[in-house]
C-alpha cells in the first residue's frame, strides 16, 4: 500500500524537477482585409501609395510566428494567393535579443515552388544559413518562410515585421501584417519567446 502511494509524489516531483516538456511559443495575428496600397514601379522620387482594397493576390490576412526548438517559421495567409500574374515577394524582418536578420523569397509564373531564400544581415549585406526554407501552397493561400536558430544566434525572443509586394502592371502593390488601412508604417509583431 505504501507504494501505491509513493507513485504520485514521486511523480509530481520528476515533473516539479524535470519542468514541461519544451513548447513552441506562437503568436498570431489577423490582419484586416482591403488594406493593400500601390504605387507606380521604378519611380525613383518617393511617391504617395494609394489604397488599392480590390487587389486580393497582395492581401494579407493573417500572419503567424512559431518559435520552435530548432527554428523560426513564419507562416503568411493571403486573402488569394494565385498563380499567375505578376512577381510577389514575401519579405520579413526578424528581430531579436541580439540581433535583426531580413529574409526574403519570390513567387512568380514560371517558379513551382518559389525562388531561393534570401538571408541577410540588419545592413542588407548577404549572409550564408544553411537549412533555411521557404514553401507555398495555393490551396490554402498560404507562403512559409522558416529560419534555423542558429542562424539568429540561437534568441530568446523574436520580433518580426512582414510583408507582401505584388509586382505587376508596372505598379507595386504591398500589405504589412501589422498594420491596415493608410497606416501602412512598418511595424513589428509582439515578442514571441522560445
Amino acid at each position: 500500500m505504501k507504494s501505491l502511494l509513493a507513485l504520485p509524489v514521486l511523480t509530481t516531483v520528476l515533473l516539479l524537477v524535470a519542468g514541461p516538456a519544451a513548447q513552441a511559443d506562437v503568436a498570431g495575428h489577423h490582419n484586416r482585409t482591403g488594406d493593400v496600397r500601390t504605387r507606380p514601379l521604378g519611380l525613383s522620387a518617393p511617391v504617395e501609395s494609394t489604397a488599392a482594397p480590390r487587389m486580393a493576390r497582395a492581401d494579407i490576412t493573417r500572419i503567424r510566428v512559431d518559435h520552435g526548438a530548432r527554428q523560426v517559421r513564419l507562416t503568411l495567409t493571403l486573402r488569394n494567393l494565385a498563380k499567375v500574374g505578376g512577381e510577389t515577394w514575401f519579405h520579413a524582418t526578424v528581430r531579436t535579443d541580439r540581433d535583426e536578420r531580413q529574409v526574403a523569397f519570390r513567387t512568380a509564373p514560371g517558379l513551382r515552388d518559389g525562388s531561393r531564400v534570401l538571408f541577410r544581415d540588419g545592413r542588407g549585406n548577404p549572409l550564408a544559413c544553411r537549412g533555411l526554407g521557404r514553401s507555398v501552397s495555393y490551396s490554402t493561400n498560404t507562403a512559409t518562410i522558416s529560419v534555423p536558430r542558429r542562424c539568429l544566434a540561437n534568441p530568446d525572443y523574436v520580433r518580426v515585421l512582414a510583408t507582401v509586394e505584388l509586382r505587376e502592371n508596372h505598379r507595386i502593390y504591398e500589405d504589412a501584417a501589422y498594420t491596415s488601412g493608410a497606416d501602412q508604417r512598418l511595424v513589428y509583431g509582439p515578442r514571441v519567446y522560445r
